[in-house]
């Protein structure tokens, strides 16, 4: 029988999933282990039934979940260098393709926030590529647009533009 590594939300949301998909985040498998052998004298290792609390809304740890899940059973290929003309020829396996290009950008962003803090590079990676393929080519006020950054007064642009010429 596999073994359930139950997940908490920072909002109380409780999730499921086999330890081998849970082991996807360095975070979580470093809790577990943690968590299997307190040593006693008998060197005897009990199943930790808590829930592990992590620090992500229940709307987005059910999205690191489903990647996770998936990641387990066919994992995501490594990113090929140089990049490539577009997203969708970094990403050829359908499912993290599609799994990234359904999301807002505001999920994207607190999925690669997730990420990082989860410690799953395979996610972090996904969304990281996919937010520069967003942004290449775009003008700085594009980029301002994509990432929700708000206008400038006239004095901070004036200083941005003494202080980073290369990017106007």
């Amino acid at each position: 029988m596999e073994e359930l590594i139950t997940l908490k939300s920072s909002d109380g949301t409780k999730f499921q999933l086999a330890r081998v998909e849970a082991m996807t985040s360095k975070l979580i498998e470093h809790a577990i282990e943690d968590d299997d052998c307190d040593s006693d004298e008998d060197n005897v290792c009990e199943e930790n039934t808590e829930a592990i609390p992590v620090n992500v809304n229940a709307d987005i740890l059910e999205m690191v979940v489903e990647f996770m899940k998936h990641h387990a059973i066919d994992p995501l290929r490594p990113i090929s260098q140089p990049l490539g003309p577009n997203f969708r020829s970094q990403i050829t396996q359908d499912y993290y393709f599609n799994f990234i290009e359904e999301k807002s950008v505001e999920d994207i962003f607190k999925l690669s926030s997730a990420a990082n803090y989860l410690d799953i590079n395979p996610l972090f990676d996904l969304t990281v590529l996919y937010c520069s393929f967003q942004l290449m080519d775009k003008s700085a006020e594009e980029i301002r647009e994509f990432l929700k950054l708000p206008k400038m007064t006239e004095s901070e642009e004036k200083r941005a533009r003494e202080e980073h010429s290369w990017m106007f």
